[in-house]
């Protein structure tokens, strides 16, 4: 068994124990589902918008998707800390996490996400710094890491990313 963050009967988003039959991971039933995009049998793509009315976390098992190419969870109500092991999500092109409740610091692992073209943080309770390791996503044409409660001066590496064009930080 794993677990994933996954809908309850509310419409809540929790971590919960799946057997086979029901678990995200192993089944293509997955690829059925509403705002999940698949190629042959692997997800690519999780968006689930302020359209759905949730809360809970990111789990860890976030990293077994390792296929996924976008990950949106824009205005669901999550909390917590974002998992470093989204970092072995290394094919992600767009990781947009905005206007939820999020706290904890930016996890450097982040950094190893080169094919990052967008990273959107904004409006949520992160602190701490911006890790220089955001540098290394070469790809990258879009930080957006406003309302946030970050500190600190932009590192000179997220500078001289050769693709940036927008980079949002104010609080």
């Amino acid at each position: 068994e794993t677990s994933l963050l996954t809908p309850d009967g509310n419409g809540n988003l929790t971590e919960n124990e799946f057997d086979q039959e029901y678990l995200w991971i192993n089944s293509r039933k997955q690829c059925q589902w509403d705002n999940i995009v698949c190629n042959e049998g692997t997800v690519e793509s999780l968006k689930i918008k302020d359209k759905y009315n949730m809360t809970g976390f990111i789990s860890t098992s976030i990293g077994l998707l390792t296929g996924l190419k976008r990950l949106e969870y824009t205005t669901c109500g999550l909390h917590g800390t974002i998992p470093t092991e989204v970092g072995v999500l290394t094919k992600l092109t767009g990781l947009e996490l905005d206007y939820n409740e999020l706290v904890g610091t930016i996890p450097t692992q982040l950094g190893l996400l080169t094919s990052i073209v967008e990273l959107d943080l904004d409006k949520n309770m992160l602190t701490g710094t911006i890790p220089s390791e955001l540098g290394q996503m070469v790809e990258a044409t879009e930080f957006d890491l406003e309302g946030n409660k970050l500190s600190g001066s932009i590192p000179n590496e997220i500078f001289a990313l050769p693709k940036i064009r927008a980079l949002q930080c104010n609080d």
